[in-house]
């Protein structure tokens, strides 16, 4: 991929080597563990550096908002959209089929997977074709924060979620939640005294009509998506070391 700037200068052509070549790996969490990390990992790591920025982003934003609720919210519904059923089927027959072990009730986040060995069980487990899972997340966030805190707050907090994989996304496909998984997002909510009410099914539709469109709601997107984004990438790492904090 090649970007031209303003000066009309090229960027170089970095050619990809299997050299380079990145080897994924993954420790298997379940949705509440890895959730748990997160905002533990928040906690320990931004929040008591955090007091000042809040003092002036509600002066900046103009109205009170409380920053750490709505990050701790956002943290909880970034992931809701692997509770979908059709998420969770290929992701746990993979890992029954790496471990042997089924384990039916469990609903992950992440399962052990090793790059080097586990391209060919990924594919005939076709985890790679799973469902995408962010814009569900965004979507919920958008109906949760709309009436209880304002338009703007739910755009800055849905683009967030939507984006903290990749600022392609820009939709979100069809869901099925189950209540069992239900129940496992309202626990966290109820655990960080967190409100709202969740859509367990829905037809998938875009979301680029919901976006920023002032400076101000930029900038806070871009304070939340990379609390966010730091946050889930440690946690991800060592799911133990948050987890158990």
């Amino acid at each position: 991929m090649t970007f031209i700037n303003e000066h009309n200068i090229i960027s170089p052509i970095k050619k990809e080597t299997k050299k380079n070549k990145i080897i994924f790996t993954y420790k298997k969490d379940t949705f509440y563990q890895h959730n748990k990390a997160l905002l533990n990992c928040f906690k320990t790591e931004f929040k008591p550096n955090l007091k000042y920025v809040f003092n002036e982003l509600e002066s900046f934003w103009g109205e009170v908002v409380d920053w750490e609720k709505l990050i701790e919210l956002t943290i909880c519904l970034h992931d809701y959209g692997k509770l979908n059923s059709a998420w969770q089927k290929p992701m746990k027959e993979f890992q029954k089929q790496k471990t042997g072990i089924d384990s039916p009730s469990e609903v992950l986040a992440h399962t052990d997977y090793d790059d080097s060995i586990d391209i060919y069980l990924a594919k005939e487990c076709k985890i790679k074709n799973k469902p995408a899972h962010a814009g569900i997340g965004a979507m919920q966030a958008y109906e949760m924060l709309y009436d209880e805190y304002s338009e703007d707050v739910a755009k800055v907090v849905c683009n967030a979620i939507l984006k903290h994989h990749s600022p392609e996304t820009h939709s979100f496909v069809n869901f099925l939640i189950p209540d069992y998984h239900i129940n496992i997002i309202k626990q966290l909510f109820d655990e960080y005294s967190l409100k709202g009410d969740f859509i367990k099914t829905e037809k998938g539709e875009s979301l680029q009509d919901i976006v920023p469109t002032k400076n101000k709601e930029w900038l806070i997107y871009l304070f939340i998506v990379r609390i966010l984004r730091l946050c889930d990438q440690k946690a991800t790492e060592s799911f133990e070391k948050y987890y158990t904090l």
